[in-house]
């Protein structure tokens, strides 16, 4: 073979061996690359101001925040898929850690929602932090959060007025992803914090972000409702949710998708001792989901039909609800559905009352001696709120769909009050009641089971 030939024979045969030289290293850095935090690795602070990220903690998908709390970060994409499996892999080991040490130990999930991500700034990220650090004041404990990052905020159209236009495509996504791995992480969440006994397990979504935890865990919901209850009627125990509490702030998704489960659980009778398993809660004056979701939901659905539906209610009557509302209206303002308010009473005197008093227990028993089934009650916390419940449900129905005053949670996007953290922490007493508070005087090292 002439040497011409054999050397155009010799690059030819090279050229695979030089693309995939080039491609390897995008390869390496595929499971990272388009991650906002694609260090697996943890920036150590000692000030929770870091959380702005202006300086430190930019790429790190752990803020580890010394004698405070651990914060994870784990991303999906748009496709429903971990960016960077990594990310959770860090997570379960540090629990695994943890439950070696027999430590007790509360762990929060937050899911942001539309115009958030888990970039450095993002505002939610610092007020996540915020929460953390609140529960840490509180219980002596060891505490964890993980930020579920998603691409809620369109980077090149995240300004105003362009920015309201992602509406259809960012609930789209939010439902692939609640429909795709997300799942998997929370179940092996529980599944990991139910080998110790120490350990507690809460989920909070937000805006879109509560669409993504309720398409994640709706079936899981049903499913263990249904278990709960021997031969399908009398209940067998405590009605068991995902976790240990599931709480959507201002959550973004219509009330058809709650219907089924909220169907079932009308025609059950609870304990007085029945913990609350999903709590939602809608500002009254959340101008996104009580104008802008009902046009969007207009828009996108435009050509389909819908009936009115009978249901019987637990008093085996029927009630008819009007699927049109239903699909239009997100669940928090379909009023049908509204089970609970929260407001601020004025010149009510706040309770001051041990961590091992069920606050529900208690507002039942006030309220039989006036009505023998219990419902319609009221109770008042230590943070000054007062919780109604309105007589649409069970007096213990473990899903609340609480209408929230605008003193305490004013528009969208301000939900972390002091006063509705502090409700948070008073709302899941029967959930934290094995765990040690601050106050409690240990001689055993910190964290250490008693």
């Amino acid at each position: 073979m002439p040497a011409k030939n054999r050397s155009i024979q010799k690059i030819f045969c090279s050229f695979p061996i030089y693309i995939i030289s080039i491609i390897i290293p995008f390869l390496h850095t595929a499971c990272t690359s388009t991650a906002q935090r694609p260090r697996i690795q943890a920036c150590l602070t000692e000030d929770t101001g870091e959380l702005d990220n202006t300086d430190r903690c930019r790429q790190e998908n752990q803020i580890s925040v010394k004698d405070r709390y651990e914060l994870f970060m784990i991303e999906y994409d748009d496709q429903g898929q971990q960016v960077c499996r990594e990310q959770s892999d860090s997570f379960f080991a540090h629990i695994k850690e943890v439950n070696r040490r027999k430590a007790y130990h509360i762990i929060v999930v937050f899911v942001h929602g539309w115009h958030h991500n888990a970039g450095p700034g993002d505002s939610n990220i610092y007020f996540f932090g915020k929460l953390l650090n609140k529960i840490k004041e509180k219980y002596d404990t060891a505490v964890s959060g993980v930020y579920v990052g998603w691409r809620g905020a369109v980077e090149y159209l995240n300004f105003s007025p362009v920015k309201y236009i992602t509406f259809w495509d960012r609930k789209n996504i939010s439902m692939v992803i609640g429909n795709g791995a997300i799942a998997e992480l929370f179940v092996r969440m529980e599944k990991l914090s139910e080998e110790s006994d120490n350990t507690k397990l809460l989920f909070i979504g937000h805006s879109f972000g509560g669409s993504v935890v309720f398409s994640a865990l709706n079936n899981i919901l049903q499913e263990r409702f249904v278990h709960s209850f021997k031969n399908g009627e009398e209940i067998s125990s405590s009605v068991k949710g995902v976790g240990d509490i599931i709480i959507l702030m201002n959550p973004a998704f219509e009330a058809t998708l709650y219907a089924p489960l909220r169907d079932i659980a009308e025609e059950k009778k609870y304990g007085d001792r029945q913990s609350p398993r999903l709590v939602v809660l809608t500002s009254e004056k959340d101008w996104a989901t009580r104008y802008v979701f009902p046009l969007g939901r207009f828009i996108g659905t435009i050509f389909e039909t819908r009936n009115t539906v009978k249901r019987k209610d637990r008093s085996d009557e029927y009630q008819e609800f009007s699927q049109y509302d239903m699909d239009h209206k997100a669940l928090g303002h379909y009023k049908p559905y509204i089970t609970h308010e929260l407001y601020i009473e004025k010149n009510k005197p706040q309770r001051r009352e041990s961590n091992y008093d069920y606050w529900l227990t208690k507002a039942i028993k006030e309220r039989k001696k006036h009505d023998p089934n219990g419902e319609k009650w009221t109770y008042t916390f230590e943070s000054g709120l007062t919780l109604k419940h309105m007589g649409r449900s069970a007096a213990a129905n473990p899903y609340y769909i609480v209408k929230v005053d605008e003193d305490i949670i004013p528009d969208h996007n301000n939900i972390f009050d002091d006063r509705l953290i502090q409700f948070f922490k008073e709302l899941i007493t029967p959930v934290l009641i094995d765990i040690p508070t601050q106050k409690t005087d240990y001689r055993k090292k910190p964290y250490e089971k008693k």
